[in-house]
């Protein structure tokens, strides 16, 4: 049951023995509230995964609280259950799980038709240890990998589900661990080209996938169209001081550019707040995001996560802003864009926040905004392997209609829109998808800007009134986390 898709009702709690739940810190609201609701009804609860592994106190509600990876932590509790036990602290012992045991998803239970695309995952894990970043501590390095024909039997499950087009690789890094990255995309490109290339991917890697020619060439090969990339800063002494130097000595544009040659488009991840960070900071990522025509652009605040040893850091320096124990997020405050900064920066506060509306009103205007995707599309070349089914053209057709649409009623933005859109055409069916694809990601993100602008003002306004030592009294205590 995926409650952003439809509503839990209190017949689907009634059915159950077991309700589990749980999530990653943006559900953790929507996690308590589901235990709450399933106690009304007189069930138990389980909850799990990653933010119940790393912050159990907040979820001492649920009568299990279920730690570590489902391949080791879900038999944990399944015979938990089954010896008649009703409440437990369950957390795995030993090694981390082997991936090359890990099950194929059970596609089966979920409304695929629910969803753009489904995601499968290859590797979990990242050989790098970024300090402000958790993914090293909590699933390890180097990564641990899935064999090629693990995610072959995967993907050839969705097909038969009736799946065709778009797959999300979910991986953290998909070339954490290079020599099995490149294994796989072989693997890959061979089942691809003898299937008819009925899917098309997107992928997290990091910017130095740029530099690799044969790597470039497999994810030529595989139809990889969207990558993520945590850019975070064009400053290098900020990345050196986050413990990112594998971004510190590449020319950002030139990387990007790279990729978008070689059929890929970037959502680029950027960060405000880092401790060596001086005035303009804002001012410079923009002028990096610009300049590498990145049209949706992901910036946020810096924040400190459970587990990473950028937390344990400002625990030692007494600079942590944690909530009385047990309490969850609060709502509005569940993303790294309303919820950052939850410590005591070394720059003021103040100065770091305005930048950061500064920041967000400049990529987010519309002239701004479809200016970067035309100068994209001007670098883009497809490698036009994967084609949609005709079966297919239809809802294709609808959300082309219905962005159009959206715009027709938005006369402010039409005429970017309908420029980019035709710069799109003019090179190709390719890069008009491309270009349809960023124009409907910016009806999402002018809405998301305006929420965050707004929870900016409401933040400046309180410290402002405030001051800093006010407002940090207010967000939270300096009390160490459990």
């Amino acid at each position: 049951m995926d409650i952003n898709v439809r509503p839990l009702r209190d017949k689907d709690l009634d059915w159950a023995d077991l309700v589990l739940t749980g999530g990653m810190i943006t559900q953790q609201l929507g996690a308590v509230e589901v235990i709450r609701r399933a106690h009304a009804r007189g069930k138990p609860v389980a909850v799990g995964g990653p933010d119940a592994t790393s912050q159990p106190q907040v979820y001492e509600e649920a009568d299990f609280i279920v730690a570590g990876e489902g391949e080791a932590s879900v038999p944990l509790l399944v015979h938990a259950w089954e010896s008649g036990q009703r409440s437990g602290r369950l957390r795995p012992e030993g090694p981390r799980p082997n991936l090359r045991t890990s099950p194929v998803p059970r596609f089966d239970l979920v409304r695929l038709g629910d969803y753009l695309y489904p995601g499968v995952q290859f590797s979990r894990g990242c050989c790098h240890d970024c300090e402000f970043c958790d993914i090293a501590a909590r699933f390890g390095r180097p990564p641990r990998c899935k064999s090629p024909k693990q995610l072959l039997r995967e993907l050839g499950v969705l097909r038969k589900a009736g799946h065709h087009g778009h797959v999300d690789i979910v991986d953290d890094n998909l070339i954490g661990h290079r020599p099995a990255a490149k294994a796989m995309l072989e693997a890959l490109a061979g089942w691809l080209e003898k299937e008819g290339h009925p899917f098309s991917f997107s992928a997290q890697v990091t910017l130095s996938l740029a530099q690799d020619e044969e790597l470039l060439a497999l994810c030529r090969r595989c139809g990889l169209r969207y990558l993520f990339i945590g850019i975070e800063t064009p400053d290098p002494d900020l990345l050196l001081g986050a413990d990112k130097p594998q971004n510190a000595s590449l020319d950002v544009r030139a990387c990007v550019k790279r990729l978008n040659e070689s059929g890929m488009m970037v959502l680029g991840g950027f960060i405000l707040g880092f401790d060596r960070e001086k005035p303009g900071a804002g001012k410079a990522v923009a002028a990096c995001v610009e300049g590498a025509r990145i049209g949706t652009a992901m910036a946020g605040l810096l924040t400190s996560l459970p587990d990473t040893r950028m937390d344990a850091r400002l625990i030692h320096e007494k600079r942590l802003l944690v909530r009385e124990k047990g309490a969850a997020i609060r709502p509005g405050e569940s993303d790294q864009m309303t919820g950052g900064l939850n410590f005591i920066p070394l720059r003021p506060r103040l100065e770091i926040l305005r930048e950061y509306r500064e920041l967000l009103l400049r990529l987010y205007a519309p002239s701004a905004f479809f200016k970067r995707v035309r100068g994209f599309l001007a670098w883009f070349r497809s490698c036009g392997k994967y084609r949609p089914r005709i079966t297919l053209l239809p809802r294709l057709a609808w959300m082309v209609a219905t962005t159009t649409f959206s715009y027709l009623l938005r006369p402010g933005d039409f005429p970017h829109f309908a420029l980019t859109v035709a710069s799109g055409l003019f090179r190709g069916t390719d890069a008009f998808a491309m270009a349809m694809m960023q124009s409907m990601f910016y009806l999402h993100l002018d809405k998301q800007t305006r929420h965050v602008v707004e929870h900016l003002d409401r933040q400046i306004q309180d410290v402002e009134k405030l001051g800093e030592e006010g407002y940090n009294a207010k967000r939270g205590a300096f009390i160490h986390r459990p």
